[in-house]
């Protein structure tokens, strides 16, 4: 029988890394094995200076395996890590690497008969510990069984695609489980080894290789019959292919793991982003970009909706390109059927996409208390051109960012409402000041214009207030539909509106106000009539806003003298030099006849 204390010494020198490989591992570390109801340490390996293997003692995480003795005494090998997160999730995969090769190596006490087996043991979790390639370990474990079984052939059934074929050129390697072999597929589902004696003198073994969280292949080890298959044999094999399915479940958490920290540092960072006061415009320029780092090469489009449930694009080009507006419906058209994310790899197999440039598509809508706001729809050239993990995180972003689309929304509709005049929905006179007051820094010239409803008092006295007020709603309709995107329509006050037109000359402002006074007396209902004044100014002319103002109200007056339902230029009035020159006359001009507006 092995001393147990000089067995234990020969684990640690030859299980363990060199010091400085496990120094890059763990900042500092302390490994023990222990022994018996009274955990009785044997011996203890550590790496750290001796204040911080102390503290560890203290305060460090701690991980534990348990494993039986030859004898049946009940045994631990255990660790203590800093409890940082890499630190921790570094010991589960080491101690969970190195519990095979420990617990096979006090399973029997006649170390004559082992010493082969656990020294192979040995060196392929040396490899395991080292390297995160997962074909290096698995080269190992078949390099150990070819040690043992020169004459065997080794055949690997893998779960899925895993890069390892690199390491084992020589291994035949099948990728999938949906095989015609029905004993792999037992032995995948079972997890238990299979032994099939063939007709040609050979054993063939059905080993799987599994991990903590499941199988991840099977192995096919076919042994010429007189080659002896006994218990300590048995437990070798078994062992090897339980580190084989270890180091492929390390890679596959690994992988995992790094696309995880990758993933929360986009969502992070694109939560962070969008909780600046950004405009919707601006918040989907920005969510594009965090798109196109995991989806290089998708076409992305932001749609929302309005209360109405009209559809708002935030992407260029939406309304010249009939193919987008007709994917825009039938995208919503889905959700309201059924409101979940979709992916499509092939949309030409879908009778309801019709697309030519495009094959594959991503839609996630944008959900606020169970209704539908939004979607952000992404579209690939060719088919399959996005993968599952896209999907998902693509969802996880749209779910982040979805509150940042309504904020930016909301906003919006606040700075709005405090430029807008409540009843006719067209600017209020502080906005309009504010909009001349720019375009007089910036621009070369510019045309006010100064309306006014004729004898609006009488309609309020003949139809009532409320009658009024729809007569102003649709003046205001009238005059937003005759002008352009850019110009800024005013309520002025009472029943004066007014249009600033930036960059137009004199000649373009009379047009548009001839235009306005013609559709007023034409499409209200009760019909009314309007009045206009007309000013522009030039680059080089001092003017102000209070001047334009004083200007196209003398004109209006002059329209309200000369019969109403008409334009004037201030063209036709005597030049004046000043705001007071122009103030005087006003006055005089509102005290003759202020009644007729």
């Amino acid at each position: 029988m092995r001393g147990i204390n000089h067995a234990v010494n020969h684990l640690w020198e030859n299980l363990f890394p060199e010091e400085k490989e496990l120094q890059a591992l763990f900042t500092c570390a302390i490994f023990y094995v222990s022994r018996g109801k009274e955990r009785v340490r044997w011996t203890t390996f550590s790496v750290g200076s001796k204040e911080q293997t102390v503290e560890l003692e203290e305060k460090g995480f701690r991980l534990e395996k348990t494993f039986t003795l030859w004898n049946g005494t009940p045994c631990v090998i255990g660790g203590c890590v800093p409890k940082e997160d890499t630190q921790k999730d570094r010991l589960i995969t080491f101690l969970t690497a190195i519990f095979p090769a420990v617990s096979y190596y006090f399973s029997f006490p006649n170390e004559g008969n082992t010493n082969k087996y656990t020294d192979l043991l040995m060196e392929v979790t040396k490899k395991f510990h080292v390297s995160m390639r997962a074909g290096t370990v698995l080269k190992k474990m078949i390099d150990a069984l070819k040690e043992v079984y020169p004459t065997s052939e080794v055949m690997l059934y893998l779960a899925q695609e895993w890069d390892v074929q690199k390491d084992l050129p020589e291994v035949p390697i099948t990728y999938g489980m949906a095989l015609e072999n029905e004993k792999v597929q037992e032995v995948y589902l079972t997890a238990r080894i299979h032994v099939e004696n063939s007709r040609k003198g050979w054993s063939i073994l059905y080993i799987p290789l599994r991990g903590q969280q499941g199988v991840y292949g099977v192995l096919q080890l076919s042994l010429p019959h007189h080659h002896v298959y006994h218990p300590i044999a048995e437990d070798f094999i078994k062992t090897l292919a339980d580190m084989g399915g270890k180091a492929l479940e390390n890679r596959e958490l690994y992988k995992s793991s790094r696309t995880l920290v990758k993933d929360l540092q986009l969502i992070n960072e694109t939560s962070h982003m969008l909780n600046s006061k950004l405009k919707v415009e601006e918040t989907a320029r920005n969510l594009e970009h965090q798109i196109k780092k995991f989806i290089p090469y998708g076409k992305t489009i932001f749609l929302m909706l309005d209360e109405d449930n009209n559809i708002r694009p935030l992407t260029d080009n939406f309304y010249e390109n009939k193919e987008l507006q007709d994917l825009a419906a039938t995208v919503f058209n889905q959700f309201h059927q059924k409101t979940e994310a979709f992916i499509f790899s092939d949309i030409k197999a879908s009778p309801c996409f019709q697309m030519e440039d495009y094959q594959s598509i991503m839609a996630v809508p944008m959900m606020q208390s169970r209704e539908i706001i939004g979607t952000v729809i992404v579209l690939g050239e060719e088919k399959e051109a996005f993968t599952f993990h896209q999907f998902r995180l693509l969802q996880s972003l749209i779910e982040h960012s979805t509150l940042a689309f309504i904020n930016a929304s909301l906003q919006e509709k606040l700075e709005l409402m405090v430029i807008t005049d409540q009843l006719t929905q067209l600017y209020s006179r502080h906005y309009l000041d504010e909009k001349i007051r720019d375009s007089l820094q910036k621009d070369i010239q510019g045309t006010f214009l100064l309306l006014d409803i004729d004898n609006f008092k009488q309609v309020n006295d003949t139809h009532g207030h409320q009658v009024g007020d729809e007569i102003l709603i649709q003046v205001a309709n009238i005059i937003r539909s005759n002008i352009r995107s850019g110009d800024v329509a005013a309520r002025w006050g009472g029943e004066e509106l007014a249009v600033y037109l930036p960059r137009a000359d004199l000649h373009a402002g009379k047009k548009v106000a001839w235009r306005i006074v013609e559709n007023i007396a034409r499409e209200t209902n009760p019909p009314v009539t309007i009045s206009g004044g007309v000013t522009t100014w030039k680059h080089g002319d001092h003017v102000s806003v209070d001047l334009l103002v004083l200007r196209a109200d003398e004109a209006l007056y002059e329209a309200k003298k000369r019969g109403k339902n008409q334009v004037v230029d201030a063209g036709v009035l005597t030049e004046a030099k000043s705001v007071d020159d122009f103030s005087k006359e006003n006055d005089l001009s509102r005290g003759r006849d202020i009644h007729n507006r």
